[in-house]
């Protein structure tokens, strides 16, 4: 079952808010450098206030205009941040965003206080009326919290230990203790994406043409492959479909099975791949092919426990090229408008989206595990070397 908790707006998004723009620069550039040092695998977007004029510092930074370089493994762009239709789209790349500005409700925000400065009773109170009639008035949060209290602070920087007017349970970090305030950011973040359920996949709605048989039917294990495929995901995930073409639906090998039918046409793999994303916009997805006879339930376990869902995928390194193998992977719900972004550059291969896009690649299982069979000879040999 879905559920709320996991409607989430990629990249994840903190709102970095507070009376001194020059102070919540401060803040922001020591919880890049604090983040990028303890997850350095951790892609992140920066959304700086075009209003602003103190500049981003970094290795050849030139000011807030357009894309600038940032400390560490961050991107900064000069933004509206209550814009988010445009900047998501510029940082669909990255694994989380801090933006500068104005707090948002429903998003935990991180209020920045400079000395002598006293919390506002209402922290939305810090944005003008026109700012707040600018602003989506209910976006979604992540994870469905909003904050201690109610409120849409999840912590305050301040160099006083008790600023008025917060709640009591609002944590309070100096400014020398960003580190801390870091680790609260990157746990909160994977605490909203553990909430997302895993579902299963078995892509089977090929055309066959090199088998010259329906590889979804096929037998390797005493039943008809897509039906291996399923009882292997049924170990690690909520539910799980066959992913086919509509006229393939009562065909053998399908019919009597959950179904998710191609949308996105003549796109190969990624047809199955976008179009189940799409409808269950809520869930990640561990995706099968159906011609991968040697596929044992240790390999997906190997899978399952390296997965990173801060990442667009989850992939195997291929035991003979090394490139991520694509057809035996987690792809997470912020895959879909990464790919979709990707699809209008002329890139239909989801091999290539993997490689094109903030990824995990795992070291390669047996090397058997992610062998296919394509043609009537590898069919033939996979069913006598199991048999053996």
């Amino acid at each position: 079952m879905e559920t709320p908790s996991a409607d989430l707006r990629f990249p994840l998004e903190f709102p970095c808010f507070g009376p001194s723009p020059q102070a919540v620069r401060a803040a922001v550039t020591g919880l890049i450098r604090a983040l990028g040092k303890s997850n350095p695998d951790l892609r992140i977007g920066w959304v700086t206030d075009p209003s602003e004029r103190t500049p981003v510092r970094g290795p050849g930074a030139g000011g807030t205009a357009g894309f600038t370089d940032a400390p560490g493994n961050a991107v900064a762009l000069s933004a509206p941040s209550w814009n988010s239709d445009s900047w998501r789209a510029a940082l669909a790349d990255c694994d989380i965003a801090l933006t500068e500005g104005r707090p948002k409700p429903g998003f935990p925000g991180i209020l920045v206080l400079p000395d002598g400065a006293s919390a506002p009773h209402h922290p939305h109170e810090s944005a003008s009326e026109s700012d707040r009639g600018a602003a989506d008035p209910n976006p979604p949060g992540i994870g469905g919290q909003t904050g201690p209290s109610g409120s849409a602070l999840l912590a305050c920087v301040a160099s006083f230990a008790n600023p008025k007017a917060l709640p009591p349970d609002v944590p309070v970090f100096s400014p020398d203790r960003l580190n801390a305030l870091a680790a609260l950011i990157a746990d909160h973040a994977r605490a909203a994406l553990s909430a997302v359920p895993l579902y299963g996949l078995v892509l089977g709605g090929g055309r066959s043409s090199r088998m010259r048989a329906d590889k979804a039917s096929l037998d390797y294990h005493g039943k008809p492959q897509t039906a291996h495929c399923l009882e292997l995901l049924g170990a690690h995930c909520e539910r799980s479909f066959l992913s086919c073409r509509a006229d393939q639906a009562a065909q053998p090998g399908f019919a009597g099975h959950p179904q998710i039918h191609d949308g996105f046409l003549d796109m190969g793999p990624l047809s199955g791949i976008l179009s189940a994303l799409k409808a269950h916009r809520r869930a990640a997805f561990l995706v099968l092919a159906c011609d991968l006879p040697f596929l044992d339930a240790r390999s997906l376990e190997a899978l399952v426990a390296g997965r990173d869902p801060f990442k667009i995928a989850t992939a195997f390194a291929g035991p003979q090229n090394g490139l991520p193998e694509p057809l035996c992977a987690i792809y997470e719900p912020r895959c879909y408008p990464r790919a979709l972004q990707l699809m209008g550059q002329g890139i239909s291969c989801p091999r290539k989206v993997i490689l094109n896009s903030s990824s995990r690649i795992l070291p390669a299982p047996d090397f058997r595990a992610l062998l296919n069979a394509n043609d009537p000879e590898a069919y033939r040999e996979a069913r006598k070397s199991l048999a053996s």
